[in-house]
């Protein structure tokens, strides 16, 4: 199989690229500069260019693809997130289509999204709720929009017969290699005594180990029962057990604090005004959250879970010192 990459240096793209490897597939991978190249070895087809480049030409980096997993993103830059997620999708696709008229042979593609695609609670963050593949697209965000409006892209796309597709929103993936500190100033706070609950106590922790991920990717480029299917994946768990194995991965002691939400968000409304606060209303809407993203869908049409609790691989992920 040959299989095309975007954002194939990424935290995620790089482990992808390396089980391809392994599977022995013919790996293509699109990436904007030499440097960023240079990561990989192995038998890696490589290909200069940016998506979100409106001359660039990818007609040699479509030709001849079985599977192309799109996974190049913009966590950071908001003023590119549209550029790449939206602007760029389409141009890729475009590529696609004009591949498939010439050949008459279609692609697998498997888009990476995002659970923040369906967006916040409607009412309260500390709403209790279970979010499925069935669920409104309610995204708030320029990342989160920009997102949903890229899996509508390939969606659309699918209608036209050029493609077929497998759109996967995980939710926060953790790894060894993972950019996002959240979990590194989580495991600090907690090491130094200053961490304390807020709100109810069934408070959810919502991430899914990058091998997990990496895992059904795979399934979902080669399973024909992954066509033209969406998949959430998030292995949920108690916040308290997450914290609690952070604690003991740093031999501290177990959390007890815990104090009401309205407290906590009155005060920091008031001190915020004075002084540069640690806690900000987004950290404490991912404190109390109570939303699930069930993996049911997946366990019924490809029999598969997630292999990596949350609290037993922990301490793998997140050194604290």
């Amino acid at each position: 199989m040959i299989v095309g990459i975007t954002g194939a240096s990424g935290f995620i793209g790089q482990e992808l690229v390396s089980e391809c490897l392994r599977q022995n597939h013919r790996v293509r991978i699109l990436t904007r500069t030499i440097k960023k190249a240079t990561v990989f070895s192995g038998d890696v087809e490589v290909f200069f260019g940016d998506l979100i480049d409106e001359h660039i030409d990818l007609t040699s980096f479509v030709d001849g693809l079985n599977i192309i997993y799109h996974c190049a993103g913009e966590i950071n830059d908001r003023l590119k997130m549209e550029l790449l997620h939206v602007n760029g999708t389409q141009r890729l696709l475009g590529f696609v289509e004009s591949y498939f008229v010439l050949s008459g042979r279609s692609v697998h593609w498997v888009q990476l999204s995002s659970v923040g695609v369906y967006g916040p609670s409607r009412n309260q963050a500390s709403d209790l709720r279970f979010v499925t593949e069935e669920s409104s697209v309610w995204p708030k965000g320029k990342y989160e929009e920009s997102k949903a409006e890229s899996d509508a892209l390939v969606l659309n796309a699918q209608k036209k017969g050029y493609l077929t597709y497998t759109v996967i929103r995980p939710s926060n993936v953790i790894g060894k290699k993972m950019p996002n500190k959240s979990l590194f100033q989580l495991g600090t706070l907690i090491k130094r005594g200053l961490f304390f609950y807020i709100g109810k106590h069934d408070a959810v922790a919502t991430y899914i180990h990058i091998s997990d991920l990496i895992r059904l990717m795979c399934i979902s480029g080669f399973d024909i029962r992954a066509r033209n299917k969406i998949f959430n994946l998030s292995n949920d768990c108690s916040l308290v057990d997450m914290v609690e194995a952070m604690a003991s991965a740093v031999s501290v002691k177990n959390p007890r604090l815990r104090f009401p939400e309205f407290f906590v968000r009155g005060g920091v409304s008031l001190l915020s005004k004075f002084i540069k606060l640690p806690v900000t209303n987004d950290r404490i809407d991912a404190l109390v959250t109570r939303t699930h993203y069930p993996y049911t869908k997946l366990i019924q049409e490809l029999n598969f879970r997630p292999e990596k609790p949350i609290p037993e691989i922990i301490q793998e992920v997140v050194v604290i010192y």
